[in-house]
């Protein structure tokens, strides 16, 4: 089922949405999304420089308790 739903702003447009047999609903945009002028990975080499004993990456364990990455080692030939 594919249908076209008109937003109550102009600047969106009209998008897409599709039903899927399994109840997923999926939405598409006419709107392009445009190149992001810059990522968080692109502080990554100053931070590691300047702190590298801070935690870059964190997740939670099976034990339920942080497990904690390093900042990554530029200086050891690691880059983006």
């Amino acid at each position: 089922m594919l249908g076209r739903h008109g937003g109550g702003d102009a600047r969106q447009g009209q998008r897409e949405s599709e039903k899927r047999p399994d109840g997923t609903l999926v939405l598409r945009s006419p709107i392009e999304f445009e190149t992001p002028k810059w990522s968080i990975l692109d502080f990554t080499p100053e931070w590691a420089e300047k702190a590298p004993q801070r935690t870059f990456l964190a997740q939670r364990g099976r034990d339920g308790e942080w497990q904690g990455f390093p900042m990554p080692n530029y200086g050891k030939g690691c880059s983006r």
